[in-house]
């Protein structure tokens, strides 16, 4: 039986997902590398400060990587509060399981302070029960770790959880911790076939039947 709702952050309740690309763009670009959109997809789920490392090692560049962490930070920070827009069905889902008593919890690779940013702005952060941030654990996504410290959190069991991702490294780390896991990626990445491990596969969030998955 579903008890709580995990819900990622970044692509899947805020659609920041273009917001990262160009802080990412312009904040490497002032190091010396210049990144395409198509680039910083290869590291969408990851924290941030793994998203660094990994540019560092593959291009061997020698810049500050804590320097380049805290600049891509407070440029999302800013961003976030004045720009962050709930993706779409969102925010109705967040109040009908608010509605129903549901445990709810933000699991995310983002920093707390983000984190922070945006459930402020959508004016939820009294009504969640858990806010757990891969920077505070030892693994990032795909670990589980994330996930496993959210549920204890919420003092559930992970079979009691349902998690929601738009990333395969999400879904993976979801599936990892023996939750149920629905994915909802972005178009471009709706037809690969690695999102099949998900439980279900959804378009947005406006197309999830919650009252199916409280039945369970």
């Amino acid at each position: 039986m579903t008890k709580a709702l995990i819900f990622d952050m970044d692509g899947l309740m805020v659609d920041s997902e273009p917001i990262w690309r160009e802080a990412e763009i312009a904040v490497f670009n002032e190091h010396g590398l210049s990144l395409t959109p198509a680039e910083c997809k290869q590291t969408m789920g990851l924290r941030i400060d793994e998203v660094v490392q990994y540019w560092k090692a593959k291009t061997g560049l020698p810049f500050d990587a804590q320097k380049v962490e805290e600049s891509i930070v407070e440029e999302m920070r800013q961003r976030l509060l004045n720009e962050a827009k709930p993706m779409p069905g969102f925010m109705e889902l967040f109040d009908e399981a608010h509605g129903q008593n549901l445990k709810l919890a933000v699991a995310s690779s983002s920093y707390p302070v983000l984190i922070k940013a945006v459930t402020e702005r959508f004016q939820i952060a009294d009504k969640l029960d858990a806010i757990v941030s891969a920077s505070e654990c030892e693994f990032g996504k795909p670990h589980p770790d994330v996930f496993l410290k959210t549920a204890k959190k919420l003092n559930v069991a992970p079979s009691e959880s349902l998690v929601f991702e738009d990333s395969l490294n999400g879904v993976i780390a979801g599936k990892s911790a023996q939750m149920s896991v629905v994915a909802v990626p972005d178009e471009e990445d709706f037809e690969k076939p690695q999102f099949s491990i998900a439980d279900e596969t959804i378009e947005s969030l406006s197309s999830f039947n919650l009252s199916k998955w409280l039945s369970k």
